[in-house]
């Protein structure tokens, strides 16, 4: 299997829902306008949306980031009046039309904070398809496991040559310790991300990915959540593993070629 970025495919306008206030936002950030250069358009909590970015190379294709009421996940559920005040702003603004827009909702897998396994199963069986759901906000649910930071590490670090962690050590001074920036990561690297997801989705679900498994998404991620979360009673910690890049595999982003 080989992987090609397509840095030049106009993908109109695509939503990324978040929990988180920083990190969430710059990395997305990064990637959408150093990597691939198009606009982007945040819209933290408790603030006005700006246009953090305009592409002069691609004006049809847009990134709005927004993240929810709370951090918590049942924030997708429990605070749709929030999301829907958030996307009323969005198109009086910017004219986003969620019917016409690929939507993504990016939340990490931390037993602390997401502490409710049965609310996550549901989730990921319901929000299975970046454009079409048969509920009222409909869009894709992709995990990282146990944070956002592990696009960072399957970027950046092989696991063939990862220093193991140990159990329960925290991904935040793992990353500190051995300079894991997100300006670090180069088109290579964005590659190199994807692969390691695709090398960790076969180890948990036992299924060789293929890219018609986006249209309807939720039995291979319920798969890789149950694995996860065995994983986690037996070392007390998840493997390392961040499922953004699915994103970039539905938009055209990154092409799968046998």
């Amino acid at each position: 299997m080989e992987l090609r970025l397509n840095t030049k495919k106009s993908i109109g306008r695509v939503v990324f829902i978040v929990e988180g206030q920083t990190r969430e936002f710059t990395l997305l950030e990064y990637l959408f306008t150093k990597i691939f250069d198009y606009s982007v358009v945040e819209y933290r909590r408790g603030k006005e949306p700006i246009e953090y970015y305009r592409s002069d190379s691609d004006s049809n294709s847009q990134i709005f980031v927004i993240n929810t009421q709370n951090s918590n996940i049942s924030s997708i559920q429990r605070g749709t009046d929030y999301l829907d005040m958030v996307f009323s702003t969005l198109y009086e603004k910017y004219k986003l039309d969620l019917h016409n827009a690929a939507i993504y909702y990016i939340f990490d897998r931390d037993p602390q904070s997401n502490n409710n396994p049965g609310l996550i199963e549901n989730l990921v069986t319901k929000l299975t398809n970046s454009r079409e759901n048969d509920i009222e906000l409909g869009g894709l649910l992709l995990l990282n496991y146990p944070s956002i930071e592990a696009y960072l590490i399957n970027a950046l670090v092989k696991k063939a040559v990862r220093a193991a962690f140990e159990p329960g050590e925290k991904i935040k001074p793992y990353l500190a310790r051995n300079k894991l920036y997100q300006e670090n990561i180069k088109e290579v690297n964005v590659l190199q991300a994807a692969f390691e997801m695709l090398s960790e989705f076969y180890l948990h679900s036992d299924t060789e990915f293929d890219i018609s498994m986006l249209d309807n998404f939720g039995e291979y991620n319920l798969k890789v959540f149950k694995s996860e979360e065995e994983t986690f009673k037996i070392t007390n910690a998840y493997s390392i593993l961040s499922c953004l890049s699915c994103a970039l595999i539905d938009l055209g982003l990154i092409e799968m070629i046998e």
